[in-house]
């Protein structure tokens, strides 16, 4: 039997507007965004199967134990809800209903969670996600039938260098988990990510999100250790692993911090290449490192001195015991890259973006331009 796949971290449901798909074999996989709602809901506890329709709102009635039920199982049994008791047209609502329960969503809700102060697992409805069955041929492409291995196999291949189709991919490897066209996907992705050329952004984004598992992870720690061993490294695929690196730090596969994934990427960092990416992840996870490599940084990129100052000044003033003494030191290491004002406003402006306007999020970065007058 074909083993099903389940939305994660848990199903949601979702409101009128939401994306709830028609197709059985699309489901929430980890980090998709936007997400989509679990069109296979069953019941924990009637066990019947979850049906939804979109446009219609009832209001919970617990006057009496007897009537959620009751109005539950007239929803489940009825084509046309609209003709159900207290069923009101709503443009923004779900209507969804077991045996036993019914739910109107506006928003998007997960059927349960996981609570963060105690570690159990929280309900919010009554519904857990049946399962989906993997996506098989034919597909439709594009508007085009797709119904043979060889024919899929180019049109993946093509899409893997698109990076319009980052998200046709991921979506594409997730759904034909479990199924008979697994290996086909993934040896596809394998192919592209054994180099020797750039992966382009639809493959880096779905390898970024899979670092979570140990195995995967060290294989980019062997991918930048090959593209340090050539004479001429390839400048785009090298950014490309060590921003794959940075994720797998984020994503902890072993369950605590990769020491080893840090120091290279800090290593790659002073002689090779530097993303706003890694810089986020060192001031969160390599602040010493960063505080004092500061000026090292900013003079292999000076293309990055403002984004270097902006996380590179948080890392330094973090528990520091004399925060002006800290401004001071990151205006002279400013002043002396030999940037001006303008440029490192600039450069701190363009990676912060609308975030340069909070001051949690940008830092001492402005405090620091002001000493440089």
């Amino acid at each position: 039997m074909t083993n099903l796949n389940h939305c994660g971290p848990a199903p949601m449901t979702v409101g009128a507007t939401g994306r709830y798909p028609v197709d059985p074999t699309a489901y929430r996989w980890p980090d998709m965004q936007p997400a989509v709602a679990c069109s296979r809901l069953v019941c924990t506890e009637c066990k019947a199967e979850v049906r939804a329709q979109a446009g219609y709102f009832l209001a919970l009635d617990f006057t009496d134990r007897g009537v959620v039920p009751t109005r539950a199982r007239a929803l489940h049994a009825s084509a046309d809800w609209s003709t159900v008791a207290g069923v009101e047209a709503s443009p923004s609502h779900r209507l969804y209903a077991c045996q036993c329960f019914y739910y109107a969503e506006a928003s998007a809700s997960f059927t349960f969670y996981l609570d963060e102060d105690d570690g159990r697992v929280r309900q919010n409805l009554p519904w857990r996600c049946a399962g989906h069955p993997p996506l098989e041929l034919p597909l439709v492409v594009d508007g085009r039938a797709v119904d043979s291995v060889a024919a899929l196999t180019a049109v993946v291949e093509a899409a893997t260098r698109d990076g319009a189709r980052g998200a046709w991919v991921r979506d594409l490897f997730h759904r034909t988990r479990n199924g008979a066209l697994e290996e086909l996907v993934s040896d596809a992705v394998a192919r592209v990510v054994a180099g020797p050329g750039p992966m382009g952004a639809a493959v880096v984004g779905l390898c970024a999100a899979e670092t979570r598992l140990a195995p995967v992870s060290a294989l980019f720690e062997e991918l930048m250790q090959a593209q340090l061993s050539l004479a001429t490294p390839d400048p785009v695929r090298r950014t490309e692993i060590a921003e794959i690196l940075t994720h797998s730090v984020w994503q902890q596969p072993s369950g605590a911090p990769e020491t080893a994934t840090i120091a290279m990427l800090c290593d790659e960092a002073v002689r090779g290449v530097l993303t706003i990416g890694m810089l986020k992840m060192f001031s969160v996870f390599a602040r010493d490192w960063m505080a004092a490599n500061l000026a090292a940084l900013i003079a292999a990129h000076p293309e990055l001195a403002g984004a270097v100052l902006v996380w590179g000044g948080q890392a330094t003033m973090w528990n520091h015991p004399d925060p002006e003494a800290a401004i001071a030191q990151l205006a002279s290491i400013a002043r002396a890259s030999g940037l001006g004002v303008g440029v490192l406003r600039a450069q701190a402006e363009a990676a912060l973006g609308p975030l340069m306007q909070l001051p949690n999020d940008r830092g001492p970065i402005v405090e620091v331009l002001a000493q440089l007058g």
